[in-house]
Protein backbone atom coordinates (compact mmCIF):
# COMPACT_ATOMS: atom_id res chain seq x y z
CA UNK A 1 0.00 0.00 0.00
CA UNK A 2 1.47 3.57 -0.68
CA UNK A 3 0.47 6.63 1.30
CA UNK A 4 1.79 10.09 1.36
CA UNK A 5 3.63 11.00 3.99
CA UNK A 6 2.92 14.37 5.58
CA UNK A 7 2.36 15.50 8.91
CA UNK A 8 0.48 12.90 10.72
CA UNK A 9 -2.25 14.81 11.16
CA UNK A 10 -2.41 16.38 8.64
CA UNK A 11 -1.40 13.31 6.77
CA UNK A 12 -2.24 11.29 9.25
CA UNK A 13 -5.29 10.81 8.21
CA UNK A 14 -4.45 9.06 5.46
CA UNK A 15 -7.53 6.46 4.34
CA UNK A 16 -6.22 3.21 4.86
CA UNK A 17 -6.57 0.09 2.79
CA UNK A 18 -6.90 -3.25 4.40
CA UNK A 19 -3.02 -4.27 5.47
CA UNK A 20 -1.00 -6.00 3.00
CA UNK A 21 -2.85 -4.56 -0.21
CA UNK A 22 -3.81 -8.22 -1.17
CA UNK A 23 -5.98 -9.41 -4.24
CA UNK A 24 -7.23 -12.18 -6.47
CA UNK A 25 -5.04 -13.91 -8.98
CA UNK A 26 -1.37 -14.03 -8.56
CA UNK A 27 1.21 -12.57 -10.82
CA UNK A 28 4.32 -13.30 -11.77
CA UNK A 29 7.50 -11.56 -10.51
CA UNK A 30 9.33 -9.47 -13.37
CA UNK A 31 13.10 -9.30 -14.21
CA UNK A 32 15.11 -6.80 -12.41
CA UNK A 33 14.36 -2.79 -13.41
CA UNK A 34 17.27 -0.14 -13.73
CA UNK A 35 16.85 2.13 -11.13
CA UNK A 36 14.17 4.60 -11.79
CA UNK A 37 11.74 5.35 -8.53
CA UNK A 38 9.10 3.05 -10.26
CA UNK A 39 11.32 0.52 -11.16
CA UNK A 40 12.27 0.12 -7.53
CA UNK A 41 8.78 0.15 -6.22
CA UNK A 42 8.06 -2.65 -9.07
CA UNK A 43 10.90 -4.66 -8.32
CA UNK A 44 10.03 -5.16 -3.94
CA UNK A 45 5.93 -5.52 -5.75
CA UNK A 46 7.43 -8.69 -7.86
CA UNK A 47 9.38 -9.89 -4.75
CA UNK A 48 6.58 -10.00 -2.91
CA UNK A 49 4.94 -11.41 -5.18
CA UNK A 50 7.13 -14.29 -5.21
CA UNK A 51 7.28 -14.67 -1.90
CA UNK A 52 3.71 -15.25 -1.70
CA UNK A 53 3.31 -17.61 -4.32
CA UNK A 54 6.33 -19.34 -2.59
CA UNK A 55 3.66 -19.65 0.71
CA UNK A 56 1.34 -20.71 -1.40
CA UNK A 57 -1.15 -17.52 -1.40
CA UNK A 58 -2.60 -15.19 -4.31
CA UNK A 59 -1.03 -11.24 -3.88
CA UNK A 60 -1.47 -8.55 -6.47
CA UNK A 61 1.19 -6.03 -7.48
CA UNK A 62 0.27 -2.38 -6.15
CA UNK A 63 2.01 -0.21 -8.23
CA UNK A 64 0.60 3.51 -8.22
CA UNK A 65 0.78 5.63 -10.80
CA UNK A 66 3.32 8.20 -11.26
CA UNK A 67 1.54 11.47 -10.65
CA UNK A 68 3.60 14.99 -11.30
CA UNK A 69 2.54 17.77 -8.96
CA UNK A 70 1.05 20.79 -10.86
CA UNK A 71 2.40 24.43 -10.13
CA UNK A 72 -0.86 25.30 -7.79
CA UNK A 73 -0.19 22.08 -5.46
CA UNK A 74 3.15 23.13 -4.98
CA UNK A 75 2.23 26.45 -3.89
CA UNK A 76 -0.86 24.98 -2.07
CA UNK A 77 2.38 22.75 -0.16
CA UNK A 78 4.41 26.12 0.76
CA UNK A 79 0.49 27.68 2.42
CA UNK A 80 -0.06 29.86 -0.32
CA UNK A 81 -3.04 31.64 0.65
CA UNK A 82 -4.60 32.44 -2.97
CA UNK A 83 -3.78 28.60 -4.05
CA UNK A 84 -5.21 27.19 -0.87
CA UNK A 85 -8.55 29.15 -1.80
CA UNK A 86 -8.85 28.25 -5.31
CA UNK A 87 -8.87 24.79 -4.34
CA UNK A 88 -11.23 25.01 -1.22
CA UNK A 89 -13.70 26.82 -2.79
CA UNK A 90 -14.12 23.85 -5.25
CA UNK A 91 -12.61 21.04 -3.47
CA UNK A 92 -13.06 22.02 0.25
CA UNK A 93 -10.73 19.75 2.31
CA UNK A 94 -10.86 17.23 -0.94
CA UNK A 95 -12.33 14.36 1.27
CA UNK A 96 -15.66 14.45 -0.58
CA UNK A 97 -14.82 16.37 -4.10
CA UNK A 98 -13.72 13.16 -5.62
CA UNK A 99 -17.30 12.05 -5.91
CA UNK A 100 -18.44 15.26 -7.28
CA UNK A 101 -15.31 15.54 -9.80
CA UNK A 102 -14.48 12.29 -10.16
CA UNK A 103 -12.40 13.12 -13.83
CA UNK A 104 -10.46 15.98 -12.21
CA UNK A 105 -6.62 15.65 -12.01
CA UNK A 106 -6.55 18.27 -9.52
CA UNK A 107 -9.22 16.72 -7.02
CA UNK A 108 -7.03 13.33 -6.11
CA UNK A 109 -3.71 16.03 -4.64
CA UNK A 110 -5.46 17.09 -1.46
CA UNK A 111 -6.69 13.72 -0.30
CA UNK A 112 -5.01 9.90 -0.46
CA UNK A 113 -6.07 6.65 -0.07
CA UNK A 114 -7.93 4.73 -2.98
CA UNK A 115 -12.07 4.49 -3.63
CA UNK A 116 -13.51 1.35 -2.20
CA UNK A 117 -15.02 1.41 -5.98
CA UNK A 118 -11.72 0.73 -7.42
CA UNK A 119 -10.83 -2.62 -9.21
CA UNK A 120 -8.00 -2.88 -7.01
CA UNK A 121 -9.35 -2.36 -3.73
CA UNK A 122 -12.72 -4.72 -4.75
CA UNK A 123 -10.68 -7.49 -5.89
CA UNK A 124 -9.00 -7.06 -2.33
CA UNK A 125 -11.99 -7.46 -0.28
CA UNK A 126 -13.01 -10.01 -2.80
CA UNK A 127 -10.20 -11.90 -1.17
CA UNK A 128 -10.12 -10.96 2.16
CA UNK A 129 -14.02 -11.82 2.56
CA UNK A 130 -13.42 -15.62 0.77
CA UNK A 131 -11.47 -16.42 3.84
CA UNK A 132 -11.79 -17.94 7.40
CA UNK A 133 -10.64 -16.23 10.20
CA UNK A 134 -7.88 -19.22 10.48
CA UNK A 135 -6.48 -18.45 6.28
CA UNK A 136 -7.33 -14.50 6.98
CA UNK A 137 -4.82 -15.08 9.96
CA UNK A 138 -2.63 -17.32 7.70
CA UNK A 139 -2.16 -14.97 5.29
CA UNK A 140 -1.38 -11.93 7.04
CA UNK A 141 1.32 -13.59 9.07
CA UNK A 142 2.62 -14.71 5.20
CA UNK A 143 2.40 -11.19 3.80
CA UNK A 144 3.91 -9.81 6.72
CA UNK A 145 7.05 -11.98 6.61
CA UNK A 146 7.27 -11.34 2.85
CA UNK A 147 6.94 -7.60 3.11
CA UNK A 148 9.59 -7.48 5.69
CA UNK A 149 12.16 -9.34 3.47
CA UNK A 150 11.67 -7.06 0.49
CA UNK A 151 12.15 -3.97 2.65
CA UNK A 152 14.76 -5.43 4.53
CA UNK A 153 16.52 -6.31 0.83
CA UNK A 154 16.07 -3.03 -0.74
CA UNK A 155 16.85 -0.82 2.02
CA UNK A 156 18.32 -2.38 5.12
CA UNK A 157 15.76 -1.84 7.58
CA UNK A 158 14.11 -4.38 10.04
CA UNK A 159 10.72 -4.03 10.07
CA UNK A 160 7.92 -7.16 11.55
CA UNK A 161 5.81 -6.03 8.42
CA UNK A 162 4.23 -3.06 6.44
CA UNK A 163 2.46 -2.16 9.74
CA UNK A 164 5.97 -1.75 11.54
CA UNK A 165 7.20 0.23 9.30
CA UNK A 166 4.46 2.96 9.49
CA UNK A 167 5.01 2.80 13.21
CA UNK A 168 8.48 3.40 13.16
CA UNK A 169 7.90 6.26 10.64
CA UNK A 170 5.04 7.48 13.08
CA UNK A 171 7.22 7.86 16.03
CA UNK A 172 10.43 9.15 14.10
CA UNK A 173 7.45 11.65 13.11
CA UNK A 174 6.34 12.00 16.54
CA UNK A 175 10.03 13.05 17.73
CA UNK A 176 10.77 15.60 15.25
CA UNK A 177 7.71 17.29 15.22
CA UNK A 178 7.55 17.84 18.58
CA UNK A 179 10.95 19.23 18.75
CA UNK A 180 11.21 21.12 15.47
CA UNK A 181 6.78 22.25 15.44
CA UNK A 182 5.32 22.31 18.40
CA UNK A 183 8.56 23.61 20.25
CA UNK A 184 8.52 26.40 17.71
CA UNK A 185 7.61 29.37 19.55
CA UNK A 186 6.20 31.66 16.38
CA UNK A 187 4.17 28.50 15.29
CA UNK A 188 3.05 27.91 19.31
CA UNK A 189 1.83 31.69 18.60
CA UNK A 190 0.06 31.61 15.21
CA UNK A 191 -1.47 28.22 16.21
CA UNK A 192 -3.28 29.68 19.28
CA UNK A 193 -4.37 32.79 17.12
CA UNK A 194 -5.87 30.00 14.75
CA UNK A 195 -7.22 28.14 17.46
CA UNK A 196 -9.12 31.39 18.58
CA UNK A 197 -10.25 32.22 15.56
CA UNK A 198 -11.96 28.74 14.79
CA UNK A 199 -13.91 28.52 18.49
CA UNK A 200 -15.28 32.05 17.49
CA UNK A 201 -16.79 29.99 14.19
CA UNK A 202 -18.11 27.79 16.21
CA UNK A 203 -15.23 25.28 15.22
CA UNK A 204 -14.59 22.25 18.11
CA UNK A 205 -10.80 22.86 19.01
CA UNK A 206 -9.04 19.84 21.08
CA UNK A 207 -5.60 21.14 21.00
CA UNK A 208 -4.23 24.27 19.97
CA UNK A 209 -0.71 22.09 19.24
CA UNK A 210 0.85 23.32 15.84
CA UNK A 211 1.10 19.51 14.98
CA UNK A 212 -2.73 19.25 15.53
CA UNK A 213 -4.38 22.18 15.10
CA UNK A 214 -5.07 22.15 11.21
CA UNK A 215 -7.57 18.90 11.84
CA UNK A 216 -9.92 20.78 13.63
CA UNK A 217 -12.31 21.77 11.01
CA UNK A 218 -11.09 18.76 8.95
CA UNK A 219 -11.98 16.11 11.33
CA UNK A 220 -15.50 16.16 11.15
CA UNK A 221 -15.41 15.28 7.66
CA UNK A 222 -12.87 12.57 8.05
CA UNK A 223 -15.48 11.06 10.19
CA UNK A 224 -18.33 11.52 7.77
CA UNK A 225 -16.47 9.61 5.29
CA UNK A 226 -15.74 6.73 8.13
CA UNK A 227 -19.29 6.88 9.74
CA UNK A 228 -20.53 6.79 4.95
CA UNK A 229 -17.91 3.56 4.48
CA UNK A 230 -19.55 1.78 7.30
CA UNK A 231 -22.99 1.94 6.63
CA UNK A 232 -23.24 1.86 2.96
CA UNK A 233 -20.46 -0.66 2.17
CA UNK A 234 -20.50 -3.02 5.67
CA UNK A 235 -16.71 -2.08 5.57
CA UNK A 236 -14.61 -2.50 9.18
CA UNK A 237 -10.90 -2.58 10.44
CA UNK A 238 -10.03 0.09 8.13
CA UNK A 239 -10.60 3.76 7.00
CA UNK A 240 -12.03 3.63 3.37
CA UNK A 241 -13.49 5.51 1.24
CA UNK A 242 -17.18 4.85 0.42
CA UNK A 243 -18.62 4.19 -2.51
CA UNK A 244 -21.68 6.91 -3.60
CA UNK A 245 -22.47 8.94 -5.89
CA UNK A 246 -21.87 12.17 -7.46
CA UNK A 247 -25.77 13.42 -6.28
CA UNK A 248 -25.12 11.81 -3.00
CA UNK A 249 -21.70 13.56 -2.38
CA UNK A 250 -22.89 17.14 -3.47
CA UNK A 251 -24.49 17.95 -0.03
CA UNK A 252 -21.53 16.73 1.78
CA UNK A 253 -19.17 18.34 -0.60
CA UNK A 254 -20.85 21.82 0.06
CA UNK A 255 -21.05 21.71 3.71
CA UNK A 256 -16.84 21.02 3.24
CA UNK A 257 -16.17 23.76 0.94
CA UNK A 258 -18.08 26.50 3.33
CA UNK A 259 -15.90 24.80 6.35
CA UNK A 260 -12.86 24.72 4.80
CA UNK A 261 -12.73 28.50 3.33
CA UNK A 262 -14.05 29.57 6.63
CA UNK A 263 -10.57 27.24 7.94
CA UNK A 264 -8.13 29.21 5.71
CA UNK A 265 -9.43 32.62 6.68
CA UNK A 266 -8.66 31.45 10.00
CA UNK A 267 -5.70 29.64 9.67
CA UNK A 268 -4.11 31.65 6.39
CA UNK A 269 -1.18 32.88 8.83
CA UNK A 270 -0.50 30.13 10.46
CA UNK A 271 -0.56 27.87 7.24
CA UNK A 272 1.71 30.29 5.18
CA UNK A 273 4.41 29.49 8.59
CA UNK A 274 3.78 25.88 9.32
CA UNK A 275 4.02 24.19 5.78
CA UNK A 276 7.14 25.16 4.66
CA UNK A 277 8.44 24.19 8.23
CA UNK A 278 6.71 20.82 8.00
CA UNK A 279 7.59 20.18 4.74
CA UNK A 280 11.04 20.46 5.94
CA UNK A 281 10.38 17.72 8.67
CA UNK A 282 9.34 15.73 6.14
CA UNK A 283 12.54 14.95 4.52
CA UNK A 284 14.24 14.72 7.73
CA UNK A 285 11.63 11.89 8.86
CA UNK A 286 12.21 10.03 5.04
CA UNK A 287 16.05 10.53 5.89
CA UNK A 288 16.15 9.01 8.84
CA UNK A 289 13.55 6.31 8.14
CA UNK A 290 15.90 5.42 5.27
CA UNK A 291 13.18 4.40 3.29
CA UNK A 292 12.67 6.27 0.40
CA UNK A 293 8.84 7.76 -1.01
CA UNK A 294 8.05 5.08 -3.86
CA UNK A 295 8.03 2.11 -1.13
CA UNK A 296 5.80 3.62 1.42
Amino acid sequence: MTRALTTMPAAGLLLLLLSGCAAAGAQSAQPAPSGGPQDKRRLMEAMRTDCMERKGFKYVQNIPEPRKTSADEELRSAGDYQAMLKYREKYGFGRFASYVHPDDPEVRAGSTGELVSSPRVQADLRLQRSMSETQRAQWVAANDTCYSDAIKELTGRTVTGEQDLWRQMGEISRRLRSAEIDGDPELVRLARDYGDCLRGRGVRVTSLKPTEIEMSAQSHFEAGLGAVAQRKDGVKGGVYTPAFSAQEAAPYLAREVKAAIEDLECGKDFYAAHRPKDNEVSEKVRRELGVSGELL
